[in-house]
């Protein structure tokens, strides 16, 4: 036979002897890296890179445990609803086992696993997220924040810039000396669009009591010793306005743990009740920011 009938005739017989046996594949932990790497190159965010990580991980955690090497279309689904069934033995959050069972899926997928959505939906039960209500902050407890609290100048002008600002944490911890304007009537501040959750530049504004606040620690930043009479030098452009150690994930987390600290020498550390949430966190800041913000257009 010429080759195209020859070629012709293998697929067909390959699809014949195929038909309804699913195809199996190994689970290559070893394509874990490429995989996240992958993931981050799109986001070039430290959180979805972690996210990841820590989805697959466990997700290798429980494969090992199970004794599961190689799963196939067909199997797939019964894997992955025995991990939910996994984690949520051990004690992990409907929150977080909604992250982790996704992060397998989609690996899973790059090893070129077929996953049906439909199918996925059907078979796989995720646990029911609850959402967690707030509880409205009031300026009473945001001064009792920054006056009992006792926050170092650094926290101070975390608080009053993100209270002021309507800025999420990352995008704060991510600001430079040179994205601010301080002279301007209101003080400002550019967000820039890498460094943007939606991945647009924006223009924010801020109270004089935070641009004040912010003021004392760009004055502030060298450790090294000054002569006698010396003028303070301001930071230099380049350097983020709030020094912590680590990538984003990292300072986000010691900016978390301070706020933790400083809520509790104020008294306003409680949990939200049935939740590990705090009553107090950054977030509610924000949220703070946009009722006044609605309430003023």
């Amino acid at each position: 036979a010429d080759p195209i009938t020859f070629d012709r005739d293998r697929r067909g017989q390959f699809s014949a002897i195929n038909a309804g046996k699913p195809f199996s594949r190994m689970i290559d932990w070893g394509k874990v890296e490429q995989f996240v790497e992958k993931k981050f190159r799109r986001s070039l965010s430290v959180h979805t890179r972690r996210y990841y990580e820590a989805g697959v991980r466990r997700f290798r955690r429980f494969a090992e445990s199970e004794g599961i090497g190689d799963v196939d279309g067909e199997s797939v689904y019964e894997v992955l609803d025995k991990f939910v069934q996994w984690l949520d033995a051990q004690g992990i959050k409907p929150k977080t086992v909604s992250g982790y069972v996704p992060a397998a899926r989609k690996f899973l997928l790059y090893l070129d696993v077929r996953i049906d959505p439909t199918r996925f939906r059907e078979k796989v039960e995720l646990p029911r997220v609850r959402k967690i209500e707030d509880e409205p902050l009031s300026m009473e407890t945001v001064r009792k924040v920054v006056s009992i609290g006792r926050p170092n100048r650094k926290m101070l002008a975390l608080i009053l810039l993100l209270l002021s600002s309507g800025m999420r944490l990352g995008e704060a911890l991510k600001l430079r000396v040179s994205d601010l304007n301080l002279d301007a009537s209101p003080a400002s501040a550019t967000i820039r669009a890498e460094n943007s959750k939606t991945g647009t530049r924006r223009i924010v504004f801020i109270s004089d009591e935070a641009r004040d606040a912010v003021k004392a620690i760009l004055y502030d930043w060298d450790p090294a010793p000054r002569a006698k009479g010396a003028k303070l030098k301001p930071a230099p452009p380049d350097r983020c306005i709030f020094k912590f150690a680590g990538d984003i994930w990292l300072k986000e987390k010691m900016a978390i743990q301070t706020l933790r600290r400083v809520c509790k020498r104020a008294g306003c550390d409680r949990l939200i009740e049935g939740h590990r949430t705090h009553v107090v966190h950054f977030h509610l800041l924000r949220k703070y920011f946009m009722t006044r913000e609605s309430d003023a257009i």
